[in-house]
């Protein structure tokens, strides 16, 4: 069985969120630019909602919902829509629900 020494492991920095104390607020560069329109939708799917739901909320098709998600994904450097509504509520980039 081979062992891994924690003191050799390097975080990947691409993906590493600081967590940060109640009340402090996180330097902007450490958040990306989203438009409003994006912050909507990752609000709709930080509430668990499917595409096609966020869809019919907001009165756009289910196409528009995706490319936003996508953009958000990249913006956010993420691989599924759960880790960058994860990362902007770190972030405190999300709106009280």
């Amino acid at each position: 069985m081979e062992t891994i020494s924690l003191n050799t492991f390097t975080p990947s920095h691409s993906n590493f969120v600081p967590v940060m104390a109640p009340g402090i607020t996180p330097p902007d560069d450490l958040k990306p630019s989203l438009t409003r329109r994006e912050t909507e939708v990752l609000t709709w799917v930080a509430c668990g909602k499917s595409n096609g739901c966020i869809a019919d909320i907001l009165g756009i098709s289910y196409h528009t919902v995706d490319t936003h998600i996508r953009r958000i994904m990249l913006k956010f450097d993420v691989v599924s829509r759960t880790t960058a509504a994860v990362k902007a509520a770190q972030l405190g980039m999300l709106p009280a629900v």
